[in-house]
């Protein structure tokens, strides 16, 4: 113990804490960081958006931008309310309130004749439609429900309760 002493006064080794500083800050330097395959890595939502966004500033994209903002602000909005990060499918439900929102603009503008609102709120609609998951059309639906309906064996609207409980 006395070696290791003199020779952290003379500057020399350390002991095993400083060995392990120093073989930390070799690798670091070398640039070398242990992450996971790519494979195995997917982003979250949120972490799209940030990049996407990013990406929009530096093309100077300025609807894309700014829609990519709301959509973000929104998501902050709701983390804040609930006072802790969301996970994908709660960000996936303040994007699909975030459509929800654009469609009824849609339709209003389109009552009061106002195509170059209708445009504009179409454009963010398409933007925010790309962060949300592919919806089933109706085909898919029907076959699912009728798959579940001989499944369970319904014979009427009484089953309805238990066909769309097996549905969801």
């Amino acid at each position: 113990r006395e070696t290791e002493y003199q020779e952290e006064e003379e500057g020399g080794g350390g002991g095993q804490e400083a060995q392990a500083g120093q073989a930390l800050i070799a690798t670091l330097a070398t640039g070398w960081w242990p992450r996971q395959p790519a494979s195995r890595y997917s982003m979250t939502i949120k972490e799209k958006l940030q990049s996407d966004l990013l990406e929009a500033v530096r093309k100077r994209d300025e609807t894309r931008r700014s829609a990519l903002r709301l959509l973000k602000a929104s998501i902050q909005y709701e983390e804040k309310a609930k006072g802790r990060d969301l996970q994908d499918n709660e960000t996936v439900e303040v994007l699909s309130r975030e459509a929800k929102k654009r469609r009824e603009s849609i339709d209003a503008f389109r009552k009061a004749n106002r195509s170059d609102l209708v445009d504009k709120e179409e454009v963010e609609l398409a933007i925010v439609s790309e962060y949300l998951p592919e919806q089933l059309s109706r085909e898919e639906v029907t076959l699912l429900a009728r798959n579940v309906i001989s499944e369970i064996g319904a014979l009427g609207p009484d089953d309805r309760g238990k066909v769309m409980g097996k549905l969801m």
